[in-house]
C-alpha cells in the first residue's frame, strides 16, 4: 500500500561467539521502544502479536540458544527498517555498512564479488552459475 510497509525479513549469519542480544536490546533503549522477549519457543508469531503492527526478531545466541523479541503497536511502527541490519553491523565492527547504500559498488566490484561467490559455490576457480 501506498506509503506503507512491507514485510522485510533481513538475514546475517555471525559467529557462533558473537552475541546479539546486548547490542540488540542497547539499540532498542535507546531507540525508545519497549520489546518483549518470547519465552516460549513453541509459541507461533501470530499467537504473540495478533492482528496489529509489529517488529520481530529472531537472534542465535552463543551455545545454539535462539532468543526471540517483538515490538508491538506504535512502538512497532518506529522502528526502522534497517534497524536488524544496523545491530548486526555494529557486532561485526562494520557500522559503517549499516545502510545499504554505504555497501554499492560498482560494476567491476559487483562482477568480482559474483566471481567469488561462483568460485566457492561451484569449488573451482573461475566456475560456472548452475555448474
Amino acid at each position: 500500500t501506498k506509503g506503507g510497509y512491507h514485510p522485510h525479513m533481513q538475514m546475517c549469519r555471525v559467529g557462533d561467539d558473537v552475541d546479539v542480544a546486548p547490542v540488540l536490546l542497547g539499540a532498542m533503549s535507546r531507540l525508545g521502544v519497549k520489546a518483549r522477549e518470547v519465552q516460549n519457543p513453541d509459541m507461533s508469531l501470530s499467537t504473540v502479536v495478533g492482528d496489529g503492527d509489529y517488529f520481530y526478531f529472531e537472534v542465535g545466541a552463543p551455545g545454539g540458544n535462539l532468543r526471540r523479541w517483538v515490538i508491538t503497536g506504535e512502538d512497532a511502527k518506529r522502528v526502522p527498517v534497517q534497524f536488524g541490519r544496523e545491530v548486526v553491523c555494529v557486532c561485526l565492527g562494520k557500522g559503517e555498512r549499516a545502510h545499504w547504500k554505504s555497501c554499492v559498488k560498482d560494476q567491476a566490484g559487483e562482477e568480482e564479488d559474483v566471481k567469488k561467490f561462483r568460485e566457492v559455490w561451484t569449488g573451482e576457480e573461475g566456475g560456472e552459475a548452475g555448474a
